[in-house]
């Protein structure tokens, strides 16, 4: 029993001997680091218009004691399409200006008899334009309808009656986007 007695008195006294110290560990922590948040109010994108876009965006910080602080910086974007990477305390928000819809105009339609076709074939040269000016590239659905790199099409003496298509594509470059057409040529 004396034996009993005497570990217990022990350890009540080593308990209040350490308890300051847990305390004063408890007073003295240091404080959290704070955290920041920066957000894109609404979208965080738009399709090339020739205009800047203004961006409001939130940067939010938590000190770690329950203080949490909002500002807002508004930015403004470049006018050309791309991808723009803006910082703030550390944290990157994006903001993507997409390609424009291109406009594309190319030659018409083209009509021709077996009787026109029956001597020597018919050929045209490609007119192609567009606001971009992107690479033009060109591809015939048919053996008997060829288009070189430049664009000149040559309809050989040896089509049948149907229509055929010639594929235009323009590449995207710069502000505008990819864009295809059809030409059709018809043999009747």
């Amino acid at each position: 029993m004396k034996r009993l007695k005497f570990i217990l008195l022990t350890a009540i006294l080593a308990f209040t001997m350490v308890m300051p110290s847990f305390a004063f560990a408890a007073v003295d922590s240091p404080a959290k680091n704070p955290t920041y948040t920066a957000v894109v109010k609404g979208a965080n994108s738009k399709t090339y218009d020739g205009k800047s876009a203004v961006v409001k965006v939130y940067v939010i910080t938590d000190d770690g004691s329950d203080n949490i602080k909002t500002e807002v910086k508004t930015i403004t974007t470049p006018v050309n399409a791309g991808t723009y990477k803006y910082t703030f305390n550390g944290k990157t928000v994006y903001y993507t200006i997409k390609q424009a819809k291109n406009v594309v105009s190319v030659t018409k339609n083209k009509t021709y008899t077996k009787k026109q076709l029956k001597k020597k074939g018919k050929s045209f040269q490609i007119k192609t334009k567009s606001k971009n000016k992107g690479k033009v590239t060109y591809k015939s659905s048919s053996k008997y309808v060829k288009v070189s790199k430049k664009g000149k099409v040559t309809i050989s003496k040896k089509a049948k009656k149907g229509t055929y298509k010639i594929k235009v594509t323009v590449a995207a470059k710069g502000n505008y986007g990819k864009c295809v057409k059809y030409i059709k040529i018809r043999v009747k």
